[in-house]
């Protein structure tokens, strides 16, 4: 169900409402809740946050939720409860409760520094904190994801390195997740920031956390709803890293209005952000003279550009609307240049011919940008891209890098652009189409890369995978929807979880006349006919198996060896994509093979209950301690005894409340 805002406003769901305040959670564990001088002392870091807010103009409700001594994993098997007693005997509540109970415009989730102490593999941990995170998300609540701080040196410092990367990995490839930050980057290893363990900051280092956090907050609470701008993925626009534009793609459209891009995909660039670092690719320019197609008059009226919106669309001075780039193909032109023959003679060039020339007259190269290199000995354009541009306009490709610059006087004859925002013939960039392998002998669902002058096509079904004009009509066709099902009550299915990254058994409760279903594990949800093919199949296939941000291993054709990789993302059928091969997508039928996971390596389940056997600390009211004990019977509905207390039941409730991991096992506890 969607969260909605304080005001009722359905324009304000899941974005910070304009006419109430913002309302930020601050959850996770002992840094969360300024666990210091061994508890004695709580310097919480949201009330420093809710200061620098305040300093910078804006009033925020900041709130804090932290569980001293408390894994992500015990706190994803409590995030229903009402009461969580952690290792200070503070009671808190589940994230699922907090959402369900209050609104909330943004959530901080601060986690994992206890799940690499308890020595968990830093990929469960990561699972552990993803589901936390899509908790909210299911709740339309953006999170923001934090590397968590662990102890200087030993082998909790290394698991938690490994564990902040992955973390920012799962940021980057996340709509909902509106930023990554490293706690650690904001509080130096100097006196004064750090408590005597070094693993809890210290009032000065909650400071400085705040400090360090305020302005990424600042950029994500300052995009409000009227800031979305109309970006789509694969789109072409040129980013600006600091130093020079570069022509890139738009590698996901975040909720809030922020992109990520091909070119540095780990990063997200805040709709705040999106003027002063984005340009679309071939778009108007303010003062720029156009003409505009009148419907009243049915005529081309002459005009100027006054204003551009980051994502294209502009405003013409005739017309106080705003013009996406889809109703600029057909409503908006470039003004008829004119120019004379060798008689003196005004000629009227057409708009897109007289573009064409000015492109090929001047086109400038930039560092990333997809091009073609003619190679005289194979006689043939070569798809590659720019590695370097020169100062004088020379440009070097990765068709030989660190080889032979193409000078500027050879690029009329040497290096074309590749014209990534038009369609050349029946396939443009962006478009969901199927590729057919020959040695698979099947059609794979896949997205155009890409599309050159003369009509070459670039898919993601593979790396590198051109096909030329002469075998588009073979190898590829229009997205082929699969036929409807049609459902009765009780089929049994499986449902797709993008929280869970899984397929999940579940029945079919309800069919409308339009064909729509609900089923027993969303039952008060229609899942539309579109829908239904992505997430709603026959039960008894395999499962996808892999988790973002997992650790696998690569096999490198070109470098003949398995290399150490991650992976990115993971689509509903299967297909996979891995860090050390960004631009690519694998597809599920050729993993085998080509993705492993790493030899000492397994994936352990997620328990959902406790199990006989299993040691555990048990809170003993009337004593005010925690005692260590074991479970001794666990019934079908999940209630336990335990070795120190037979003769009681313990209803889940109570378990969440008073019983923890054991924290012997811990390589340090809070």
């Amino acid at each position: 169900m969607a969260q909605a805002s304080s005001c009722g406003s359905s324009d304000c769901v899941g974005l910070p409402c304009r006419m109430a305040l913002p309302r930020i959670l601050c959850y996770g564990d002992s840094n969360t809740a300024g666990f210091f001088h061994g508890g004695q002392e709580f310097h919480p870091y949201s009330k420093y946050l809710k200061q620098y807010l305040a300093n910078s103009g804006l009033d925020a409700e900041v709130q804090h939720d932290g569980h001293s001594g408390l894994t992500a994993q015990e706190l994803l098997q409590k995030v229903a409860s009402g009461a969580i007693r952690d290792v200070c005997g503070k009671i808190g509540k589940g994230l699922q409760l907090h959402l369900e109970e209050q609104r909330w415009d943004l959530v901080i989730i601060n986690l994992g520094t206890n799940d690499v102490g308890k020595g968990t593999a830093p990929r469960q941990a990561l699972h552990y904190v993803k589901e936390l995170h899509g908790v909210c998300h299911d709740r339309n609540v953006p999170t923001f994801a934090i590397g968590p701080p662990t102890i200087p040196s030993g082998p909790a410092r290394t698991a938690r390195d490994q564990l902040a990367r992955m973390i920012q990995q799962y940021a980057g490839a996340t709509k909902d997740v509106m930023a990554y930050e490293d706690l650690e980057k904001f509080v130096p290893r100097v006196p004064g920031n750090w408590d005597t363990d070094q693993l809890h900051m210290s009032p000065q280092g909650a400071h400085l956390f705040a400090n360090g956090l305020c302005p990424t907050l600042l950029k994500f609470l300052s995009g409000g709803p009227s800031s979305k701008m109309a970006f789509k993925q694969g789109q072409a626009v040129h980013f600006f890293d600091g130093s020079r534009w570069i022509l890139t793609q738009v590698a996901q459209v975040k909720n809030g209005g922020g992109i990520t891009v091909v070119a540095d995909p780990q990063t997200t660039i805040t709709a705040s952000e999106l003027a002063s670092k984005i340009r679309v690719h071939d778009a108007l320019t303010v003062g720029e003279e156009v003409e505009y197609f009148s419907e009243s008059k049915q005529e081309w009226m002459q005009c100027k550009v006054v204003e551009v919106k980051p994502d294209g669309a502009a405003k013409l001075d005739i017309k106080s609307d705003w013009f996406s780039l889809d109703a600029q193909e057909s409503k908006i032109r470039h003004k008829a240049a004119q120019s004379t023959d060798d008689c003196g003679i005004s000629i009227t060039v057409p708009p897109l011919l007289a573009q064409a020339i000015s492109q090929a007259v001047s086109a400038e190269f930039v560092v990333g940008q997809p091009v073609e290199y003619f190679s005289p000995t194979l006689g043939k354009w070569i798809p590659c891209k720019v590695l370097d541009v020169s100062s004088n306009g020379d440009v070097q490709t990765d068709v030989k890098p660190g080889g032979k610059w193409v000078t500027k006087s050879e690029h009329f004859t040497k290096l074309r652009a590749v014209k990534l925002n038009s369609k050349s013939g029946p396939y443009g960039v962006g478009d969901h189409v199927e590729y057919y392998s020959i040695t698979q002998k099947q059609w794979y669902a896949c997205t155009v890369l890409s599309v050159d002058a003369a009509g070459t096509v670039q898919v993601d079904a593979k790396p590198n995978c051109f096909v030329p004009p002469g075998e588009v009509a073979d190898k590829i066709r229009p997205h082929q929807p699969e036929p409807p099902r049609t459902f009765i009550l009780g089929d049994e299915v499986e449902y797709y979880s993008a929280r869970l990254t899984k397929w999940m058994k579940c029945n079919v409760v309800q069919v409308n006349a339009h064909g729509e279903i609900r089923i027993n594990l969303r039952p008060t949800y229609w899942i539309g006919i579109e829908e239904q093919h992505e997430k709603i199949r026959s039960p008894g296939k395999d499962e996808v198996g892999f988790l973002v941000g997992q650790a696998v291993e690569y096999y490198s054709v070109s470098l003949s060896k398995w290399l150490p990789a991650h992976i990115t993302q993971v689509r509903p059928n299967g297909d996979l994509s891995v860090d050390v091969k960004p631009d690519a997508v694998l597809p599920k039928a050729t993993l085998e093979g080509k993705i492993r996971l790493p030899k000492d390596s397994r994936i352990d389940v997620e328990r959902d209950s406790w199990v006989v056997g299993d040691e555990v600390d048990f809170y003993v009211e009337d004593k005010l301690e925690w005692q260590k004990t074991k479970v001794i019977e666990v019934d079908e509905k999940g209630l336990v005894r335990l070795e120190i207390n037979s003769y009681e039941q313990l209803s889940l409730a109570e378990q969440d409340k008073n019983m923890r991991l054991a924290r012997e096992d811990f390589l340090w506890h809070n």
